[in-house]
């Protein structure tokens, strides 16, 4: 049995040829061009699609914000009209009747006795007494503020009653660093006895104070707290 060829069968003509070559030109032109012309509309799409979202979501952010702005103003109104209705403890005490008079009261907070204090609203008898100990042991007050160190006077009842102390333009009792023992430094509101000890020890063992400023060469004391004691203490 004979065999044909069966490469004879890829034998082409040249009008064959120049058209198979053609064929296969048109085809991977197409494949070439296909991919990216269809890439990027694909990706303009996209790219549409995406503003079109983040412009809703910009918009459905915006409608969720003033909500929630809302929501708290309402809840902030209702708040503050539930405080207006219904007073703290110590806004309720503090509007209780007082006598007409009492409003008119000016004390000087270094003169004033625990009676004077009682007379003002919102101090009471333990609270008169505790401002007069205090001030006793601080050896006097040098501005009114420093009412608001006595134990139970809060800002609200400093703010109410602050109208009605006045104080006058003289030095408090003052403390010799070189001659105090340490039960008077201790004694003082803002000397703790850490510090009424390097005091002692310091003029002692390493000189007697020659200014006020040397007193800031202790470890237990900082800026704050020499400047609220400076004017309690003396060389002279």
């Amino acid at each position: 049995m004979k065999w044909y060829p069966f490469w004879k069968a890829w034998y082409f003509s040249r009008e064959q040829r120049f058209g198979i070559i053609f064929m296969i030109s048109i085809i991977l032109l197409i494949t070439l061009i296909k991919g990216p012309v269809f890439n990027y509309f694909a990706q303009q799409k996209e790219k549409k699609y995406t503003v079109q979202n983040q412009e809703k979501w910009s918009q459905l952010q915006a409608q969720i914000d003033s909500s929630k702005a809302l929501a708290q103003k309402e809840k902030d109104s209702l708040k503050s009209n539930s405080y207006a209705k219904y007073p703290s403890k110590e806004e309720k005490y503090l509007k209780e009747k007082i006598p007409k008079e009492t409003k008119a009261i000016v004390l000087e907070i270094n003169q004033a006795t625990a009676a004077d204090f009682k007379r003002l609203k919102g101090i009471g008898e333990v609270l008169s007494q505790r401002i007069v100990s205090y001030r006793t042991r601080l050896g006097g007050f040098y501005k009114t503020e420093q009412i608001q160190e006595v134990y139970g006077i809060s800002d609200s009842l400093f703010q109410a009653i602050q109208k009605q102390l006045k104080i006058k333009k003289q030095p408090p009792k003052q403390l010799h660093l070189n001659q105090a023992s340490l039960e008077e430094l201790q004694v003082h509101p803002y000397i703790s006895k850490t510090l009424a000890k390097q005091v002692i020890g310091y003029r002692e063992k390493v000189k007697p104070f020659e200014s006020i400023e040397e007193v800031k060469k202790l470890y237990a004391i900082n800026d704050s707290l020499y400047n609220k004691l400076y004017p309690y203490l003396t060389i002279y």
